[in-house]
């Protein structure tokens, strides 16, 4: 049986967090097949909106269970106003009663089932927003800028193992 240690972390917003090194364990565990899917933003959902925001989840990767539990809490908002990826939503709407009327709903139903948020993290009414490593606004969707320069920085492999 492995064990792993706890280490404190410093978070984005300057806060601490407790940290696990999960490696011994997982080498002891079986592998799934797949890969965690990737979050697609459809063009066609977030054309024409005028107003985003974006809402973390306090510690969310412990508070969101990792199946479809989430999706059935939020589903009426679910592909219609609200993209849910991990901890990290995107709420959208094209006009500003429509989205301050979806987003009332999605404070009733996150209090309702109990969901913690954090305002450090969390943008309300914003005309453009970076989510998961897209630039959306309602004239479309874009690859971050920043997140291109990263790659497009990175040295070439000169050996198999850099690979």
């Amino acid at each position: 049986m492995g064990v792993s240690g706890a280490a404190g972390a410093q978070g984005n917003a300057g806060d601490y967090r407790q940290t696990v090194d999960y490696k011994p364990v997982n080498m002891q565990c079986d592998g799934i097949a797949g890969v965690m899917p990737n979050p697609q933003v459809d063009p066609e959902l977030v054309r024409g909106c005028q107003f985003f925001g974006l809402i973390d989840f306090t510690k969310g990767y412990w508070q969101l269970a990792l199946d479809s539990n989430v999706e059935k809490c939020l589903a009426e908002l679910m592909y219609k106003h609200l993209l849910v990826w991990i901890d990290d939503s995107l709420l959208f709407a094209v006009d500003v009663e429509t989205y301050l009327a979806k987003l009332e709903r999605l404070f009733e139903l996150l209090n309702f089932f109990g969901f913690k948020l954090s305002v450090k993290k969390s943008s309300l009414y914003e005309p453009e927003v970076k989510w998961c490593g897209k630039i959306i606004t309602g004239t479309g969707v874009s690859h971050d800028p920043e997140r291109i320069k990263a790659l497009t920085s990175l040295p070439y492999p000169t050996n198999a193992s850099e690979l």
